[in-house]
């Protein structure tokens, strides 16, 4: 699965704002679930969210990307620890940036991005797809761009 973005996201790039702009604040979850959702539009259903990703992993602070881009790719904050502790124990399957408040119900007006978590080819790469509760999580590196149409 490529990455998807949600069409409240492609109308705010479009008419408002950037990407930076936004996920400002944002979070990113790691969700353990028996299916992916179908795109970025969807609802979770039923899922188990396995880690939240905030800035030193205080559960508040969200995060933030770069204030510059090079070649079509924007990076997260060099300055900021992406770090989460595991809510529960489970096996990830994908992964949402999504901001504060964002309920996880079926919207075209919420921003979102929805990737792959694993090994080699995708979006996010992790040593590996377990989680186990209470352990610390840190994201080192993340990386965004717009796929060719």
């Amino acid at each position: 699965m490529a990455l998807s973005f949600s069409t409240g996201l492609k109308n705010d790039i479009l008419l408002t704002n950037g990407v930076r702009a936004a996920f400002s604040l944002g979070t990113i979850k790691i969700y353990e679930s028996t299916a992916t959702p179908v795109n970025a539009d969807a609802a979770l259903g039923t899922v188990t969210e396995l880690v939240e990703y905030t800035v030193g992993g205080d559960g508040t602070t969200g995060l933030t990307l770069e204030n510059a881009a090079a070649n079509g790719i924007i990076n997260k904050e060099p300055t900021e620890t992406w770090q989460g502790t595991a809510a529960a124990t489970g096996t990830a399957l994908f992964w949402r940036f999504e901001k504060t408040g964002d309920t996880g119900l079926a919207s075209t007006t919420d921003k979102r991005i929805q990737g792959t978590i694993g090994g080699s080819g995708s979006d996010i790469f992790v040593a590996s797809t377990t989680f186990t509760t209470g352990t610390d999580y840190t994201l080192d590196f993340f990386s965004l761009s717009i796929p060719e149409l």
